[in-house]
């Protein structure tokens, strides 16, 4: 992919709020087709006026997004799995 090209690939984020509100920007800044799913209906408003597709269920979310990566944070401690 070269500086101009938009991005093939959706990327999908559970739960936008403090960093994942971040990361929401930041894939939408990069052109990303951006999907959230969170249990804030407020959070979830305000990803999707920022561009991103809301979505009623993180099931719904998985469907519309190519596996890639996933990143979990638990307390401060992330794992990352190879899908």
């Amino acid at each position: 992919m070269g500086t101009t090209d938009t991005p093939s690939f959706a990327v999908g984020v559970i739960g936008a709020g403090a960093m994942g509100m971040g990361v929401v920007r930041s894939l939408l800044r990069a052109q990303f087709a951006t999907h959230v799913r969170d249990i804030r209906s407020a959070t979830q408003a305000q990803a999707v006026a920022l561009g991103a597709s809301g979505h009623d269920s993180p099931a719904s979310l998985v469907a519309a997004c190519e596996p890639r990566f996933q990143v979990h944070g638990t307390r401060g401690s992330f794992i990352k799995h190879g899908l």
